[in-house]
């Protein structure tokens, strides 16, 4: 979803609209600026009062029913008209946020320390690759074949497999979600933080 948000629909209101929306490129750099730059933090310090997996969830079933409607939107009132083209933009860019922002700390605590990194360097690389790489020209000819406002419904496919995989992945540790173990970590014991020192072994409920 980001990168047919921020790649793809500034061409799309440049170039494939009819009317084109005026200075599509401008108004793609504002919605992105106003959904995702600034509202990123924010739903990073959200994810943590809520729980990493619930803001996810909330983000994606937004996306999968409101990304096609955006589209619409840009597509039949957005054309020649900056206001609502930038409006429709920003309101994917924000739950688009709702998912990207927990998600690296999502992925962190998928997967043990000794295969962390390339584990989710991989898994990483190869999603945004295929989904990343291929969706903007998958919705030009989704343009071409089936109309303006259907590239809308490759939100919803992708957040309907991003849903699938959330609730499938086994989590290790998750402390921002409710049922978390809380812990309490003493000024004396502030040395058993420090790398090497086998942290995880003083506090064995969180294996």
């Amino acid at each position: 979803g980001g990168y047919l948000t921020s790649v793809w629909m500034p061409i799309y209101m440049n170039s494939i609209l009819d009317p084109p929306v005026p200075y599509a490129f401008g108004v793609s750099l504002f919605a992105e600026l106003l959904g995702w730059i600034l509202v990123l933090p924010l739903m990073g310090i959200l994810s943590d009062h809520i729980g990493r997996i619930r803001c996810m969830t909330i983000g994606a079933c937004a996306l999968a029913v409101l990304g096609p409607i955006m589209i619409w939107v840009t597509a039949f009132m957005g054309s020649n008209n900056l206001i609502i083209a930038c409006a429709a933009q920003t309101t994917i860019f924000i739950f688009l946020s709702m998912w990207v922002a927990p998600m690296t700390a999502w992925l962190a605590n998928t997967f043990p320390e000794h295969i962390r990194l390339t584990a989710v360097s991989i898994g990483y690389n190869i999603s945004m690759s295929i989904a990343g790489g291929f969706s903007p020209a998958i919705a030009t000819v989704m343009v071409d074949q089936f109309g303006a406002s259907s590239p809308g419904y490759i939100y919803t496919l992708v957040a309907i497999f991003s849903l699938i995989g959330l609730y499938s992945t086994p989590i290790l540790v998750d402390v921002s979600e409710d049922d978390a173990v809380e812990v309490v970590i003493l000024e004396d014991d502030a040395q058993s933080l420090i790398p090497g020192n086998n942290s995880v072994r003083q506090f064995p409920e969180l294996v």
